[in-house]
């Protein structure tokens, strides 16, 4: 799935309408890509061509071991369970009277770091489900295993065209949902070029994908 869904996705299921919140479900739908898209800057500004980064780079050992850790089920499941802890020892704070130790500027801290680990956890899960070759090592460091699924986000070969339909209507929801709940012009700003997204990003990968001769549709 592409980023941008990850972050409305942690934005909407993760935000609940309250502002803060919502932008660190955004972040938690951003991270665990976080570590690719600035190796892909870093290189590209250091003039390398794209089909070395992500035919060659990519598939590097320490490439696949950062990945591997930012997609982890490890990682992510452990900061749910940290934060989810907190969160629930500050609700139990303010029900037994302690809540004015709990001041205004911290009472979503908790909540919204809670927010951002389980927007990274579903953002892993998603990418769990729809990579094949390119597939993340989920459980690393514990193990390199990587699950090949059926079902491809970007190769035509592997059911691509559904997935890019049902990610552009999810995405376009998503971007409409929040473009009614929150007012803020640059907000709605970013959120109309995230749906421009859906339209620019599946023609890019036709291109590449007719590049490399990948031009077949199941």
């Amino acid at each position: 799935m592409n980023t941008q869904t990850h972050i409305l996705l942690g934005a909407v299921l993760f935000g609940r309408g309250i502002p803060q919140r919502a932008w660190l479900g955004a972040l938690g739908g951003l991270l665990p890509d976080m570590p690719l898209i600035v190796t892909v800057i870093v290189l590209k500004i250091a003039g390398m061509p794209s089909q070395r980064i992500f035919g060659e780079v990519y598939f590097s050992e320490w490439c696949q071991a950062l990945n591997g850790f930012s997609h982890g089920f490890i990682l992510w499941v452990g900061l749910v369970a940290i934060f989810a802890l907190l969160w629930r020892r500050q609700r139990l704070r303010v029900r037994s009277g302690q809540g004015d130790k709990v001041s205004q500027s911290n009472s979503e801290l908790w909540p919204g770091l809670t927010a951002m680990a389980s927007s990274g956890l579903l953002h892993a899960l998603i990418d769990f489900l729809c990579h094949r070759e390119d597939a993340h090592r989920h459980f690393w460091p514990v193990s390199n295993w990587i699950f090949v699924s059926p079902v491809s986000y970007y190769d035509p070969r592997h059911f691509w065209v559904q997935f890019a339909l049902f990610e552009a209507l999810l995405g376009v929801l998503l971007a409409g949902f929040l473009f009614w709940r929150f007012r803020n012009l640059w907000v709605r700003l970013l959120l109309g070029l995230s749906i421009f997204t859906y339209v620019a990003i599946p023609l890019i990968f036709l291109f590449l994908a007719r590049g490399h001769g990948l031009t077949e549709v199941p």
